[in-house]
């Protein structure tokens, strides 16, 4: 049976829609807008709402928003989510006037474009726009809205970008070869950034489409070459059997229980702003720890909710602490700034004190730690942190001995020669503490056996280390 038809137009405007959604009995229709045939009248968004689709609709409003065309259009709770690029990221603008969606730009000495996103509630009020900073080609393709009212975007970019809006922060992602990349991005609630993920190679990649189902992420789009799809750090390569092949991939990146940690190391001499490679990164107390890329990224998938230090050790390079605080969901990006270490004709050695008594593993906290020169006189004296880390700056190159003594532990000494203009990272192997024969005070059965043994020793020694809370029962 037909029910009936709706028409909307202008005259000397051409109209190409993009997306359509249903909310109950209203209907929305997001798309692009043009100008006369010669295209001077630039590019721009619109999005109207018909109302009352199951009896006799009408249109209820109509928005326009200039310099930017919609790609693709989502209903997320009560809200309009709607996302595509810049006018400028797109060629032959006249196309729209014959009904035709016009292409995006494929060189980027073409155009500088950058990609939005939009939430605008039923009656078509904006509630907060999204945009990454303007570069090279970039466009956002398709969207997808969790539960949460987390927004997640996929298209793709060629050269540099930065998806990062906020103009004192950046993210800064570089397509392989000049040609486009793929791109996951996530947004908060609130229309802030909360991370990206780049992939792809040498060959055009293009992320086109994005639906999230039972905590999961599925995108699909085109990919020329081939190139590893397995970003966490597997091993997953895939060749393309023809110019533009077709992937499907499914993503538990955004784990809705735990968090993720990402950032670049990098350091700035002068104007020039370098990344720096192979630099060890690490979460104090946990047993996350890493190394990072040539282009100085980094990554931590399934972190639980908390509070944590990340530490970053590079040579020639004094080590950065930085607090960073992990919530279910969520994405942290944490760009760390090292500084050079102010003479690179000194060294400095750094190590962490553990006990390895029986079967716990003990980070050992305000152990002292004293470096004494050749002669057996003291040269540096200083404490370990909560996480077991020391670090001594500044050491005149030669050969030392390191000598770490902590209550209720023993004493270790380590012979170590420093070379000159770098940093020593001592084996753990070297500043392990065993547990002192002698103690003062009572101990408790903690294992509640009715005798006092190994596990009640180092459980007691736990506690006075400061690293549990609860009392010995």
């Amino acid at each position: 049976a037909y029910y009936w038809t709706q028409t909307y137009g202008a005259v000397n405007q051409g109209y190409v829609p993009t997306a359509m959604a249903i909310n109950g009995t209203d209907v929305f229709i997001s798309g692009v807008q043009g100008g006369v045939s010669d295209g001077t009248r630039g590019v721009n968004t619109v999005i109207f709402k018909y109302s009352s689709i199951s009896t006799t609709p009408a249109l209820a409003w109509v928005r326009f928003f200039d310099g930017v065309a919609a790609t693709d259009m989502v209903i997320g709770g009560s809200n309009i989510y709607m996302g595509g690029l810049s006018s400028e990221g797109i060629q032959g603008s006249q196309s729209i006037y014959r009904g035709t969606f016009p292409h995006l730009a494929t060189s980027v000495s073409v155009s500088k474009s950058y990609g939005f996103v939009k939430k605008i509630d039923f009656s078509g009020n904006l509630l907060w726009n999204y945009e990454t900073k303007k570069y090279d080609p970039l466009a956002i393709l398709s969207l997808a809205v969790d539960s949460g009212g987390n927004v997640y975007a996929t298209g793709s970019f060629q050269g540099l970008a930065d998806f990062e809006s906020d103009l004192n922060r950046q993210d800064y992602k570089y397509s392989m070869g000049g040609t486009r990349d793929i791109f996951l991005l996530k947004l908060s609630p609130t229309g802030t950034y909360a991370g990206v993920q780049a992939f792809g190679a040498y060959g055009e990649d293009i992320g086109e489409r994005i639906l999230i189902a039972n905590n999961n992420i599925y995108i699909t789009g085109l990919f020329s070459g081939g190139f590893n799809f397995d970003f966490t750090g597997g091993n997953d390569y895939v060749s393309s059997i023809s110019r533009n092949s077709v992937f499907l991939t499914k993503l538990a990146f955004f784990n809705p229980t735990t968090g993720q940690v990402n950032g670049v190391v990098s350091s700035t001499a002068g104007t020039t702003v370098m990344r720096i490679g192979n630099a060890a990164v690490t979460i104090d107390g946990t047993a996350f720890s890493t190394t990072t890329a040539a282009d100085g990224t980094f990554t931590f998938l399934d972190v639980p909710p908390g509070t944590y230090t990340l530490r970053v050790v590079a040579a020639n390079f004094d080590v950065v602490t930085q607090p960073i605080t992990v919530a279910a969901g969520s994405i942290v990006s944490q760009n760390v700034a090292l500084s050079f270490m102010c003479s690179l004709a000194t060294s400095g050695i750094q190590g962490q004190v553990m006990s390895t008594a029986g079967n716990a593993n003990l980070l050992i906290g305000n152990a002292t730690v004293t470096l004494l020169n050749s002669a057996g006189a003291e040269v540096l004296t200083t404490k370990s942190d909560s996480g077991g880390y020391f670090t001594f700056n500044n050491v005149t190159a030669g050969a030392y001995t390191v000598r770490i003594t902590a209550d209720n532990f023993g004493t270790t000494n380590s012979q170590v020669t420093v070379a000159s203009g770098s940093i020593l990272n001592i084996p753990t192997a070297q500043t392990q503490l065993g547990v002192a024969c002698t103690t003062t005070g009572p101990l408790g059965d903690a294992s509640g056996n009715g005798t006092i043994g190994l596990e009640d020793v180092i459980y007691n020694l736990q506690i006075l280390n400061g690293q549990r809370t609860t009392t010995v029962p």
